[in-house]
């Protein structure tokens, strides 16, 4: 077991999701830019700008894809420090009675279990380490209750009370959190 903790971002290992464009792509930037070692990963469609740094394809909401990519990952860095979820999607922006099921399903599983199925992945290898973080990037669409946003709003709490009880359940210093975008930026 490996409890040493990085002591600088230039001596971490960072995993970015969904870090093909938006905030993930952003954060990986701004992670290379500090000097930590990044490997961005995104859907297998997903086009990937020029520029420094691993890219591997994932889809969260497939475990199968998930524990590949955190495998080849975990591989080419020598390990992993920190994990940063950005992957998400807004959906339509609709009332209720006009989103479809399977919108409102799509999005439950791509914002809310995407965020499970990350943690199931790489919490029991931060155990191993004795040491990670587990960062699940969310909207505060959830937290301020946005109109015509209904598939949206219980997936960002959701996610939040995941993020919140995985600490409590995980047997390492592995501390998951879920900080939003306004709060970061």
């Amino acid at each position: 077991m490996d409890s040493q903790a990085p002591s600088t971002m230039a001596e971490s290992r960072c995993l970015v999701i969904g870090a093909a464009s938006g905030i993930g792509r952003a954060t990986a930037a701004r992670l290379r830019a500090s000097g930590a070692a990044v490997t961005g990963a995104d859907l297998p469609s997903a086009t990937w700008p020029g520029g420094p740094g691993a890219s591997l394809a994932m889809d969260v909401t497939d475990p199968a894809s998930v524990a590949a990519a955190v495998s080849a990952a975990v591989l080419d860095m020598g390990g992993l420090d920190a994990v940063v979820n950005c992957a998400g999607i807004l959906g339509p922006v609709a009332p209720a009675a006009a989103t479809s099921v399977e919108d409102f399903e799509r999005i439950m599983k791509i914002n809310l279990t995407g965020a499970f199925i990350v943690s199931q992945a790489v919490l029991p290898r931060m155990a191993e380490a004795g040491y990670g973080r587990l960062v699940h990037i969310s909207s505060t669409a959830g937290k301020e209750g946005v109109v015509n946003m209904p598939p949206t709003q219980p997936a960002r709490p959701g996610s939040w009370a995941w993020s919140s009880h995985s600490p409590r359940s995980s047997p390492c210093s592995a501390s998951p959190s879920m900080p939003s975008p306004r709060a970061m930026w």
